[in-house]
């Protein structure tokens, strides 16, 4: 079973929690939900794992799909992660650096700076 809280903005960057744990039953809630905030326009998103405490295989290849769509969406994307048991699944599967894990959230603002880039018809992605 997993919590996702209500995305918030810290900065530029939009941060979505998550508590609980990760498995075949709760991957695919947090896969849609999180999907859904992308596509309505999420262009720096910061996804808080740090009250994950168990992540399996298909929790993973949740976050590997988001972490896929927010880049062909040409958007910036971030995972916040303190718990051994997630930052051992993620070392494992030689994932920390591939999915930009941090260990906090003001450790995003420092490691990736974003800065804002206007498109046309009024929108915007973060860089």
């Amino acid at each position: 079973m997993i919590t996702l809280f209500d995305p918030h903005q810290v900065g530029v960057h939009t941060v979505v929690e998550v508590t609980g744990e990760i498995d075949v039953a709760s991957a695919p809630v947090l896969r849609d939900r999180v999907l859904a905030l992308l596509n309505r326009g999420a262009p720096s998103l910061v996804v808080d794992l740090r009250g994950v405490t168990f992540i399996d295989s298909t929790g993973v290849g949740s976050l590997l799909r988001v972490y896929h769509r927010q880049t062909l969406l040409g958007g910036a994307i971030h995972f916040v992660a303190d718990q051994h048991a997630v930052l051992r699944v993620l070392d494992l599967m030689q994932l920390t650096r591939r999915l930009h894990v941090a260990p906090s959230v003001s450790a995003v603002e420092v490691c990736c700076p974003t800065t804002t880039v206007h498109l046309d018809a009024g929108r915007s992605i973060a860089r």
